[in-house]
This record gives C-alpha cells, sequence and structure tokens, in this order.
C-alpha cells in the first residue's frame, strides 16, 4: 500500500483508491467546510473522505521474480488453473481452448507439456504466439501485464485469459479480434 496527500479534490477525480480493505472509483469529489466527500457511484452513496488515503501500487516486476515464473513448471500450475475454473463452472476443453489460443498448442501438446514436466521458460520458447495476443491489457494480481519482460508478459497474459473466463466472460470476448 502506498499513502498519498490530497491537495486538492481534482487529484481524486477517476483514481481506484482502497478504503477499509474496499475498492473505491472516485467520481466526484465535493469540498465541503474543508473537507473532501466522495461520490462512490458504484456503491450509490457519499463518503468522507480522509486527507491522507491509502492507494493500490502498481508492483514492478524484477528481475529475480521473472527468473522465478521462468523455472516454475508448468504441470504444478495447470491443476490450479483448471480447478478454479471448474469451481466457476467452466470446463478443462475450455481452459484448452483458451490456452491453444494463446500458444497454438493442440490438446496432445498440453498433455506432453505437463508429463514431460517442461518450464514456463520452455513452455513459451515453444510457443507460436497469437498475433492478437497484444490486445491482452490490464493488470494481474497487481502487475501490469504490458512489462517489459517477455515470458513474465507470456505468463501474465496467460493468466488474463482464464482469469476472464472464471469470471464468465464470452468465450468470443476472450479470444480477441481484430477490429475491422
Amino acid at each position: 500500500m502506498k499513502t498519498i496527500q490530497v491537495l486538492r479534490s481534482e487529484e481524486l477525480v477517476g483514481r481506484l483508491f482502497e478504503i477499509n480493505s474496499k475498492p473505491l472509483l472516485v467520481c466526484n469529489v465535493i469540498k465541503e467546510n474543508n473537507n473532501f466527500n466522495i461520490n462512490d457511484y458504484s456503491r450509490q452513496r457519499e463518503r468522507p473522505a480522509c486527507d491522507w488515503i491509502k492507494t493500490r501500487e502498481i508492483m514492478k516486476v524484477t528481475t529475480e521474480k521473472n527468473e522465478k515464473v521462468a523455472k516454475m513448471i508448468f504441470a504444478s500450475i495447470y491443476p490450479h488453473y483448471l480447478n478454479r475454473l471448474i469451481k466457476n463452472g467452466r470446463t478443462k476443453e475450455e481452459l484448452n481452448q483458451v490456452i491453444g489460443w494463446l500458444t497454438g498448442f493442440d490438446q496432445d501438446t498440453l498433455q506432453a507439456f505437463i508429463e514431460d514436466k517442461v518450464t514456463f521458460r520452455t513452455f513459451f520458447q515453444k510457443a507460436n504466439i497469437h498475433p492478437n495476443a497484444h490486445m491482452i491489457k490490464g493488470v494481474v494480481c497487481g502487475y501490469r501485464i504490458e512489462d517489459e519482460f517477455e515470458l513474465y508478459k507470456q505468463c501474465r497474459r496467460m493468466e488474463k485469459l482464464i482469469d476472464e473466463l472464471a469470471k464468465g466472460r464470452k468465450m468470443e470476448k476472450i479470444l480477441r479480434k481484430e477490429k475491422k
């Protein structure tokens, strides 16, 4: 967490804050008698804001973190992806479809990688990344997908697709297509 001092109400509008461990998107700020009131339209209420507000800080990937991920075994993570999706009413076939779209791997190739216990480095070196993968943007677990480390970027892209699948997003939206 990072703490910022609020000097002007304009600094608050359009920012995502965390107040009492709950996310808050600031839509409007009203200053009355030197007190800030934040209008949070996602909850349809007004709440007072203190002069110091904790914000979420986007984390940076280090070389050490990138290497740690590169050495992780794909087969050790795959069951976690699958369990998460099954809990949310999705199937193994949908998981494999999403991974296949990103990497170009078919079911047999994925199974071979799992049995051979390949690392994420090997997994993504052998992958034929989809040309529309650049359209996957955002933040996963506090890390921005558009990172400088290519391997880490590919891992986060795959996690973003799996997150969207778990959240019930339609497959047509998950598998990005260029707009014409």
